[in-house]
């Protein structure tokens, strides 16, 4: 039988592409051959789900199940073999039932007749005991016909899975043969393996099964010794990186302290796996390269090499990890006609524009910290330009998503099927500050400067206002031309496609559609929470995205408009969100002060949604992109939230590509997606934390300061800090006052045009906040639904910094509120 060892380091990862070469030794050993299978499950797809196999559930019990069909057993990326494994988890409970059948590929049939051994491996994060585990059972032909049940316990050493190691569980199928219960049972004619409903105990359990076959015959054979392999250590898991071999049929084994961790087809190329430290199991390991036979087992040969014990690592350390992860999402998944990003791990041929823009700054990334060297990014710079000249562009600018190969269109809707401007908008500041970047005097880096303002000075911002309007739209397609009709307004993730359409010095729009477009009468929140008020957007913020997208190239730290410095309004936007985190007023599982990050990203239950800090829009689902990207606004909740979510949550959020999309610990859901405009905005913001890379080059472009002063923006302080403008404490003027709904302020004559009003309930805690401008004998009114009845009192504070904390109160009233009906 198989040989079966209990497994010391958790969560194996998929195999991936080669990637660059890392420090490592070479281990030199023989192989075994091929053994006579029979494959129930292999690998799946990449769509998440087995689609061979099928999750049945009887209510009350209930199944996780995935699918179009909603019928579909769910895959993993925790797998000792090759990608991936079935995600077996379920909740038995009186009454119900529930079935995963592990199906044959194509839905045929399997001869067990006289098979020697059913084998699959089994793991599990936590201990199942035996009463924890299912029954074990065959189907044949019809689906009525079944094998007798019996406790997957009786096939495991110990009769328990043991939490964090892969086990064998081999059944003997001539014991099931005999047995007088399957006398009627055709074994030449087996359809499915089927985990099903055993004790029904109401707890959730989770159980991943990979590589279950049926195997005849176990010789040993011979075949080509793996090459080296390599490790590098990392603060709660090794980065091991070997040669998956070559020849039919052949697996190669890495095996830690005697345990199997992971388990390759040889193929061309290279493998790369992350073996996670479990627990307090951070030490000195040693590991072999060797191969796997089915039906015969593992090799007993090759070298041990002793591995270094993990060490806690430096906030730089991390910082590199994160960054050097992530980029290659962008440069080793990059598409490999166009070089774009695709739009998800799974998305083929599609590539989108504006995750594409990150992916390019991201590449001066790779540069600057040696990861990649200029020349090689040069030219692959060169090459990406060429596809977007020749890609569509409507206008000049390109559509939301394309076909990497060809650059056609490929529409994100049914009417969003030509230019978007946002995307576009995101590309362009990657163009500039590539243009900035690459200012060696070498004929390459000069034909990018000059392609990447050709490239900007097509873009027609002037075509996307309609005439007449103030406002910019969106989307324009040749033949539904303005159907979508989306203004873009603030305050949302858009900003840098007024300042860049301000900017152009070929088709600009007028300064005016800053003032009068962009900043509409909704652009400012007129609630706070927690103490914090954010002067522009929703009370919450909204999305985190929101501080990052406009803000990869534009650093907003010394500058202001007329609502604020938005480097200050990012911060809080921060704050609030780590102090929503800290309350947890829905009371979800893992938030805390440092674990904490909503903003758009995909969720388990709508597929996809634009999460924030407000309840309505909370479902438990946490986005690492949110935090991560906020680096350069409070590096220590950054910092902390990356740690935490690293060591705490290990492989079920960090992979090959870094950090994964979104994971819901109360749910628990971990998706393995990786999405470009989630993952772009990590590499290039904790650049702009570490060095202001991306923010230096691009404010480098003569255009943009020029732009921010058309848009009324000023030169703010180079502290960054909060400061307030104390003038004489005065009687405030309001009226009505009883007021209810609304009332009006006068603006004192002496105050200047920037101010901010606060009031405060008759306990002294903050119910109103808002920023405001006027001028002398103005009437500005304040809208005060929402607020109960009472007594509240009033403060008039000026400002010249678009700060919320104020150092006293300039002018002051009382004001009664009687709310009706």
């Amino acid at each position: 039988m198989l040989q079966r060892y209990p497994n010391l380091l958790p969560n194996p990862r998929r195999a991936l592409w080669s990637l660059r070469a890392a420090l490592g030794v070479v281990l030199t050993v023989s192989s075994y051959g091929l053994a006579s299978a029979q494959t129930f499950f292999s690998d799946a797809s990449d769509a998440g789900y087995y689609d061979t196999g099928l999750a049945f559930a009887t209510a009350p019990s209930v199944l996780a199940q995935a699918g179009p069909s909603g019928d579909k057993i769910p895959v993993s990326t925790e797998a000792l073999f090759d990608r991936d494994a079935l995600r077996v988890s379920w909740t038995s409970k009186a009454g119900g039932d529930w079935s995963a059948l592990i199906i044959t590929p194509g839905f045929g049939f399997q001869d067990l007749s006289t098979s020697d051994t059913l084998s699959f491996w089994v793991y599990s994060p936590e201990v199942l005991a035996k009463a924890d585990l299912p029954n074990v059972f065959l189907e044949g032909a019809t689906g009525a016909s079944k094998s007798a049940r019996y406790p997957l316990s009786n096939f495991l050493k110990g009769g328990e899975v043991v939490g964090g190691r892969w086990q064998a569980v081999n059944i003997p199928l001539a014991r099931l043969r005999a047995d007088a219960v399957n006398a009627g049972f055709d074994f030449s004619r087996t359809k499915a393996v089927i985990l099903g409903q055993a004790a029904a105990d109401g707890e959730p359990h989770t159980l991943y099964v990979d590589q279950v076959q049926a195997f005849n015959v176990r010789t040993q054979a011979f075949g080509s010794a793996p090459a080296a392999f390599t490790v590098r250590n990392y603060p709660r898991h090794r980065e091991i990186r070997f040669a998956r071999g070559s020849g039919s049929g052949l697996y190669r084994a890495l095996i830690a302290d005697g345990v199997p961790v992971k388990v390759v087809t040889a193929s061309a190329g290279d493998s790369l796996f992350l073996a996670w430290a479990n627990g307090a199991a951070t030490g000195a390991a040693d590991y072999r390269l060797t191969t796997y036979t089915p039906g015969f087992g593992f090799g007993t040969d090759g070298a041990t090499v002793a591995v270094a014990t993990l060490t806690a690592g430096t906030d730089e350390e991390y910082y590199d990890m994160t960054q050097r992860y992530t980029l290659r999402y962008f440069w080793d998944f990059a598409h490999p006609v166009s070089g774009l990003a695709r739009e998800r791990n799974t998305s083929g041929n599609t590539v989108t524009i504006g995750g594409s823009g990150f992916g390019l700054m991201d590449w001066l990334v790779g540069v600057e910290r040696g990861w990649l060297t200029r020349d090689e990014v040069a030219a692959r710079m060169a090459s990406t330009l060429t596809f977007l000249e020749q890609a569509d562009r409507f206008h000049g600018v390109w559509p939301h998503w394309m076909d990497g190969r060809t650059g056609r269109v490929i529409p994100f809707s049914p009417r969003d099927n030509g230019g978007d401007l946002v995307e576009t908008a995101f590309m362009a500041q990657a163009l500039l500050t590539v243009r900035e970047y690459f200012d060696g005097e070498v004929a390459v880096e000069d034909s990018i400067r000059q392609r990447c303002t050709r490239l900007w000075e097509d873009i027609e911002w002037d075509w996307y206002q309609r005439p007449g309007e103030d406002l910019i739209t969106w989307h324009w397609s040749p033949d539904q031309a303005w159907a979508i009709n989306l203004k873009i307004r603030g305050f949302n993730e858009a900003q840098i496609v007024y300042l860049l359409a301000i900017a152009s010095p070929t088709h600009p729009v007028p300064a005016t559609a800053y003032t009068k477009g962009w900043i509409t009468p909704d652009y400012r929140s007129f609630q706070g929470r927690y103490g914090i008020f954010i002067p522009a957007g929703p009370r919450s913020g909204g999305p985190m995205f929101f501080a990052h997208y406009s803000y990869m190239g534009f650093d907003p730290r010394y500058w202001r408009d007329e609502v604020t410095n938005y480097f200050l309004r990012n911060q809080l936007h921060v704050d609030y969100q780590v102090a929503y985190a800290k309350d947890n007023p829905e009371g979800h599982v893992g938030y805390s002060a440092v674990s904490w990050g909503q903003t758009a990203s995909d969720d388990p239950l709508v597929g996809y949604a634009a999460h924030e800090a407000n309840e309505p829009q909370d479902n438990g689902t946490i986005t690492p992109t949110a935090a991560l990207a906020s680096m350069p606004y409070r590096p220590g909740d950054a910092t902390n939230a990356l740690k935490h979510f690293y060591t705490t949550y290990g492989a079920r959020v960090f992979g090959e590509m870094g950090f994964y999309d979104a994971f819901n610990p109360g749910l628990n859901w971990y998706t393995t997606s990786t999405i470009a405009i989630d993952q772009g905005p990590i590499v290039g913001m904790i650049e702009n934390h570490r060095s202001g890379l991306l923010w230096r080059n691009f404010m480098k472009n003569p255009e943009i300061a020029p732009a921010l002063r058309a848009a009324g923006f000023t030169r703010d302080s180079t502290t960054v800090g909060l400061r307030s403008l104390v003038l004489a404490k005065a009687e405030l003027k309001v009226s009505p006052n009883p007021a209810a709904g609304f009332t009006q302020l006068q603006w004192p004559a002496d105050l200047p045009t920037s101010a901010t009003v606060v009031v405060y309930d008759a306990l002294g805690r903050v119910a109103f906040r808002q920023n405001l401008s006027g001028v002398p004998g103005e009437q500005v009114r304040l809208n005060l639904d929402g607020l109960s009845a009472g007594v509240y009192h009033v403060h008039l504070t000026a400002t010249n910094s678009g700060a919320d904390a104020l150092a006293g109160a300039a002018y002051r009233t009382s004001l009664t509120i009687i709310q009706t009906p």
